[in-house]
């Protein structure tokens, strides 16, 4: 299937938020307020989808009516780019009713992470169209970091290819819910070998959901940048391990080039020395590019990854690792 690369972003152009798994009713007036003034005054024009605050008995709403705000987006001419509110739990409902050919036929830029994963890999597979693995909106609340901003540029605004830098941070909310920054050392090298190829993945459970359905995309010669979020706690390392497993018994996992993991945060209790050993004792992960504790998953700083786009994996003279994504 033949790659489609939606149109760039440029100052002026419309944003669309939409509300395909939680509902924007899950979040407080302030944090949606201060999302759309932080976009806002990055130069766009920020609407949002008809449905953007219904919601259920499970913090989302109708699929009907998320099936048609998705769709309304994609098929208004004045909308550049759709970005998903937030992550959840139920994305996979819309799947079965998205009209592939109409999302074809208007290809844009779709962004958003967690959940939203789901959707991101999907249309890849059934559409050919590049996605974006990214902030959704309810990370704009914050004061977003000079890294984050840059990739999100870099990747949506971009002509040119560019080249993903390492923050060396770790920044996440307390438990009074403020921002606090940790020093790390971001990508680090578990096995290196130059790959270059095609990105996808997002978080992992998420991902996983797309196994056995007309949506898994391909694996072969495939780049996974793969991150999982903390809701199973203490537990999270070993929901991780049995998530990669099941994913590295899928079709063609063997030929997949490499695997980039993202930050996990501190209260999955899975410190960098416990990832190391998940990795290195998987047989399937022999000879394969691994490089954990890179920029992107429910962590900040996060960077913008194009899901069915090009990446180019390869180390600098001083061993750091370089992403040239084109």
């Amino acid at each position: 299937m033949k790659t489609i690369i939606p149109a760039k972003l440029k100052i002026g152009d419309e944003i669309r938020i939409i509300s395909p798994s939680f509902s924007a009713a899950y979040f407080s007036k302030d944090i949606i307020d201060n999302s759309i003034l932080t976009l806002s005054n990055l130069g766009f024009k920020v609407t949002l989808s008809d449905n953007f605050y219904e919601v259920d008995y499970r913090n989302s709403s109708s699929c009907e009516s998320r099936v048609k705000d998705f769709m309304q987006a994609f098929t208004d001419k004045s909308v550049k780019a759709v970005m998903c509110v937030s992550g959840g739990f139920v994305a996979n409902e819309l799947l079965d009713y998205l009209d592939y050919n109409l999302i074809k036929e208007n290809p844009k830029i779709l962004i958003g992470n967690s959940d939203i994963t789901v959707l991101l890999n999907s249309i890849f597979s059934k559409t050919g169209l590049v996605t974006y693995l990214g902030p959704n909106l309810s990370y704009f609340a914050s004061d977003l970091d000079e890294f984050t901003l840059k990739s999100f540029r870099d990747c949506l605004m971009k002509d040119s290819s560019f080249n993903l830098i390492s923050s060396n941070l770790i920044i996440e909310k307390n438990a009074q819910k403020k921002l606090i920054a940790r020093n790390t050392k971001s990508n680090q090298i578990l096995n290196f070998v130059p790959v270059k190829g095609q990105v996808l993945g997002g978080n992992l459970c998420s991902f996983n959901l797309l196994q056995g359905t007309d949506y898994m995309p391909s694996l072969k010669n495939k780049i996974l940048f793969i991150e999982e979020d903390c809701l199973c706690g203490k537990y999270t390392g070993f929901e991780f391990e049995r998530n990669l497993e099941s994913l590295l018994q899928q079709k063609d996992a063997d030929s997949i080039s490499g695997f980039v993991f993202g930050k996990f945060q501190k209260k999955s209790k899975v410190s960098l020395s416990f990832l190391k050993k998940i990795l290195l004792n998987n047989l399937k992960l022999k000879n394969k590019l691994l490089i954990i504790n890179a920029d992107f998953g429910h962590t900040f700083p996060i960077c913008t990854l194009p899901v069915g786009g090009n990446v180019d994996v390869n180390m600098s003279p001083n061993l750091e690792i370089l992403f040239n994504v084109f």
